[in-house]
C-alpha cells in the first residue's frame, strides 16, 4: 500500500551465541544439581557464553551480529 519492503529475522537460539565481556557467575539450577552431586554448596559456575534471561545477553548478540 505505501512501497515499504519488509525485512523479518527470527533466530531461536540468538541469545545463545553471544560471547561476554566480562566475568559472571551463577547459583547451580535446581534442575540441574541432580546431575552435580559432587558440587558442595554455594557452588557457581561461570557463564562462557550469553544465555536467554541474562541481562547483557540482547546487547551482546546485537554486537555479534553487528560485526558479521
Amino acid at each position: 500500500m505505501f512501497g515499504f519492503h519488509a525485512v523479518l529475522l527470527d533466530v531461536e537460539t540468538a541469545f545463545l551465541y553471544g560471547k561476554l565481556e566480562e566475568e559472571i557467575y551463577m547459583e547451580i539450577p535446581s534442575g540441574f544439581k541432580e546431575f552435580c552431586q559432587e558440587a558442595e554448596k554455594g557452588t557457581v559456575l561461570k557463564l562462557q557464553m550469553a544465555m536467554y534471561g541474562l541481562v547483557q545477553a540482547a546487547l551482546q548478540w546485537f554486537k555479534r551480529l553487528s560485526d558479521v
